[in-house]
């Protein structure tokens, strides 16, 4: 069994629970897909919702290491910095397709 899954079998299905309005609709969803359509407008509550596992596996995967190299973690992206590196990109003499 892979360290990295070794390391993840604690997170499993947590996550923290969100508005009302948020959870009934969770539990309406069958599926992952049902669950990405229905709930567009909770990126709010789905955000808060996944904090906690978030930071726990996190702190997991640091901790671990592979061949004596310890695993690293990085914040994704904010949506303001991906539009600011398209715009850069933009403005340079690089030709980007943004599809």
């Amino acid at each position: 069994m892979s360290i990295v899954n070794l390391g993840i079998q604690c997170i499993q299905r947590m996550r923290s629970l969100g508005s009302n309005e948020f959870e009934n609709c969770v539990t309406k969803c069958d599926s992952l897909k049902d669950l990405r359509e229905a709930c567009t407008s909770f990126k709010e509550d789905i955000t808060i919702s996944l904090k906690e596992p978030k930071d726990l596996l996190s702190s997991i995967m640091v901790r671990l290491e592979s061949k004596g190299e310890k695993f690293h973690v990085f914040e994704s992206a904010t949506k303001r910095e991906i539009e600011d590196i398209w715009e850069i990109l933009a403005h340079s003499r690089f030709i980007i397709d943004k599809r």
